[in-house]
């Protein structure tokens, strides 16, 4: 009788052990998670904050180059004009 009093108290000890030792992991699990959803969450602010920023520096690159053409443009207009001025006066 004494050793079925023990085996049951160890099977309850167990059991026990088991419910603690499951519900300590999924705690565990639920702060590891919350971990790296905010350190994901850092690292999402962080890209946009980077693409915000390219796109930024692409469109200034964009509307440099948008001008500079234009200047070149407008350059090469009043060459031709100029040319055509003066075959116009030797003919």
């Amino acid at each position: 009788m004494y050793q079925f009093i023990l085996s049951l108290v160890g099977v309850l000890i167990l059991a026990i052990g088991a419910t603690l030792g499951y519900f300590a992991r999924q705690s565990i699990a639920r702060k590891r998670a919350d971990t790296i959803e905010i350190t994901l969450r850092k690292k999402i602010t962080q890209v946009k904050k980077d693409a915000d920023e390219i796109t930024s520096r692409a469109k200034e690159k964009a509307i440099q180059i948008i001008e500079k053409t234009k200047r070149d443009v407008a350059s090469q207009r009043r060459e031709l004009f100029s040319a055509e001025r003066l075959l116009l006066k030797r003919q």
